[in-house]
């Protein structure tokens, strides 16, 4: 009997309606004529009867479904988000495998709690779910964001960003909440050191003596309270400038330009220089910059510290020109010293030394690069007037005299002869 359709499902059904005389009903695709046909079969005392209804487009749509379902299913289990279903009642109807591995509970676990809010949710936060589930409930939006404390099975806090959907049904009314959750621990952690560390920062640069600032291009991005005093632009001024070259001295804008150019370049990372700057007054003032290369909201920036130096500046010019005029007069000293055929000395107190030009350096038949002290010198005068000279010379700097002039025998070198020298001192 029906050698044609032997072995297919067809011929199995007809079998099973011929032994049991049961109705069947089996769905069969016929790819001769891209058809799907329900066949109902009914079995009878005369024979059994076989109906055929077309099915393809309910087929088709049931397919697409499935294979739809499918990919969903397939994205909830590898997505690196965690997938979770909650009803109404906030109990849990889905739990993917990666919200098992963020928070550690099974699905088993988690579909018996009657609330799951409660176990997921830190407590101090748990009003801002609710707040947030009545604004989804009340908006036209049905899409919410919001990050959350949440508590894992070992009892950890973790950082979660939430993604939720009101799942609602065809009349409209709310059925549910689909959420995608990313565990943002990590991240969240490494947000708060950066905002602890900014904020470390700026304490510490806010009330620093010294002027902070980050350069971008020629542009100022940031400056600091001490800054503002040394230019006399206000923060705002400052970073709302084209160019810092503004307020640097026309003669030194290329040094800067090229100092700038040197860091961002890579061949140096950091330089320590001075330039003369204009304050917001026009007051010319010298200051001393200290900058490194760094990121700075993604882009290659310079920070650096700026000194104002004009005071160093200026007493440094003032030193150099006393040196100067000091190194001129001791020049037009050793010219009288060498031009007179007097004695002339000098006894340095610091270091206990005496220089003497070439006629006093003779009394002691010494060369230019001997050194002698003043126990030479005190051991030349005669016996009957060193104590009062030495004591002369100890009253004078204790009362502070600046000239003295004293008379005494002094003996000549390799000699027994004393001559009289009447020495005229300036102190």
């Amino acid at each position: 009997e029906y050698p044609q359709v032997v072995h297919e499902p067809f011929f199995e059904a007809l079998q099973t309606a011929k032994k049991t005389g049961e109705p069947q009903r089996v769905q069969l695709y016929y790819s001769e004529i891209k058809t799907w046909y329900e066949d109902l079969i009914y079995p009878s005392a005369d024979g059994i009867s076989v109906y055929y209804h077309d099915i393809t487009i309910r087929k088709q749509a049931e397919l697409a479904l499935q294979l739809a379902h499918e990919k969903l299913n397939y994205h909830i289990n590898n997505t690196p988000m965690g997938v979770v279903e909650f009803d109404v009642n906030k109990k849990v109807k889905t739990w993917s495998h990666r919200a098992e591995e963020i928070f550690g509970w099974s699905e088993k676990e988690m579909k018996d709690k009657s609330d799951a809010l409660q176990t997921l949710v830190h407590k101090n936060d748990i009003p801002l779910v609710q707040e947030s589930i009545d604004g989804l409930s009340s908006r036209e939006s049905n899409k919410g964001i919001m990050q959350l404390r949440n508590y894992t099975k070992d009892e950890q806090i973790i950082y979660c960003n939430w993604y939720n959907s009101v799942l609602k049904d065809n009349e409209g009314n709310i059925t549910g909440i689909m959420s995608l959750v990313h565990d943002v621990t990590e991240k969240a952690k490494i947000e708060q050191e950066l905002k602890e560390a900014e904020e470390k920062f700026r304490n510490l640069v806010e009330q620093s003596m010294v002027g902070v600032y980050i350069m971008q291009d020629t542009r100022c991005t940031y400056a600091n309270p001490r800054l503002q005093e040394i230019t006399g632009y206000s923060v705002e001024e400052l970073m709302n400038m084209d160019s810092i070259l503004d307020i640097i001295h026309v003669d030194d804008q290329e040094k800067v330009m090229n100092n700038f150019k040197e860091r961002y370049s890579g061949n140096t990372t950091s330089l320590n220089y001075q330039f003369r700057g204009r304050k917001k007054n026009g007051q010319l003032i010298y200051v001393e910059v200290f900058g490194s290369v760094t990121q700075f909201r993604g882009k290659p920036a310079i920070i650096g510290t700026l000194i104002d130096v004009t005071d160093k500046y200026f007493a440094t010019q003032a030193i150099e020109e006393s040196k100067t005029a000091l190194q001129k007069s001791n020049e037009r000293f050793e010219l009288v010293s060498k031009a007179t055929n007097d004695s002339i000395w000098d006894w340095d107190l610091q270091g206990q030394t005496i220089w003497g030009n070439e006629a006093f350096r003779t009394l002691f038949d010494a060369d230019a690069d001997s050194e002698f002290g003043m126990e030479d010198f005190a051991a030349r005068i005669h016996p009957d007037d060193r104590d009062r000279i030495l004591m002369l010379l100890h009253d004078s700097f204790k009362q502070g005299q600046t000239f003295i002039k004293a008379e005494f025998k002094f003996l000549l070198a390799n000699s027994t002869q004393y001559i009289i020298v009447d020495d005229k001192a300036h102190i």
